[in-house]
């Protein structure tokens, strides 16, 4: 059942950004506006979020360990971090431009309500990853909800993106642990003995309790940090095929 919702999911996404496309590129004039794309303004929050996710992981190995969920060892290939940003990076990069960008573009005029227009955002991201189970649905759902709720309180596409990448990033690379079910040469080598609460097995953190519990820590985060951005014309996409 949920393979099929997920791949009528898949098609909507396609339809949706195909319309949202059309309306990012009638509006491209204005897009570092309307996406809030400054950089300098957004780093030192994009550090923020890195660190904290790199100390939330590792009390997810320190637990694992602790529980004899994980046998590890250093693989002490430095170099194996970096060769992984170009594909991490990629992977926000592409994954929010749709979700965030091209989705919200062309969703924007129907469902003016920001938190509503999150709220369905982040049920198509979750049917987008195909959840097998009740955790993973949540914890997709979630994550939809982290990146989409950032992007409107900071007014910024990069910020959704810097979150993203850190997330995938410090879980994959420097871990070792799966990425939405698909294996991770990280500097850490580990063996997994699966379990629902701690690890989530080959699905990775992400598909376990406590990492829905990280996920709705990040975002009790994003709500307690204060927004400096006041951009008049983010998200004002001019309406529909008209402009």
């Amino acid at each position: 059942m949920i393979e099929t919702f997920s791949t009528l999911c898949l098609i909507l996404i396609f339809i949706l950004s195909i319309r949202g496309f059309y309306i990012f590129y009638n509006n491209k004039v204005k897009l570092r506006e309307i996406a809030g794309i400054y950089f300098l303004k957004n780093l030192n929050y994009s550090i923020y979020f890195f660190i904290l996710i790199l100390i939330l992981f590792y009390s997810i190995i320190l637990l694992n360990i602790y529980n004899n969920y994980i046998v590890f060892n250093f693989t002490n290939n430095y170099k194996i971090i970096f060769s992984q940003i170009p594909k991490y990076l990629s992977i926000a990069i592409v994954e929010e431009f749709i979700f965030r960008i091209l989705l919200f573009a062309s969703l924007i005029h129907y469902i003016s309500r920001k938190n509503a227009l999150i709220f369905f955002a982040s049920v198509l991201f979750s049917l987008y990853h195909f959840p097998t189970n009740g955790i993973y649905f949540v914890s997709y759902f979630l994550a939809g909800i982290m990146y989409g709720y950032s992007f409107v309180k900071f007014q910024s596409i990069l910020i959704p993106i810097g979150i993203h990448f850190s997330w995938n990033f410090v879980q994959g690379a420097i871990f070792g642990f799966p990425v939405s079910g698909i294996e991770s040469d990280g500097l850490l080598n580990i063996s997994i003995i699966p379990h629902d609460i701690y690890n989530g097995g080959s699905q990775g953190p992400e598909g376990s309790v406590i990492g829905i519990m990280i996920r709705l820590a990040i975002i009790v985060l994003i709500y307690s940090l204060p927004s400096k951005q006041t951009n008049d014309q983010f998200l004002k996409y001019a309406s529909d095929f008209k402009s």
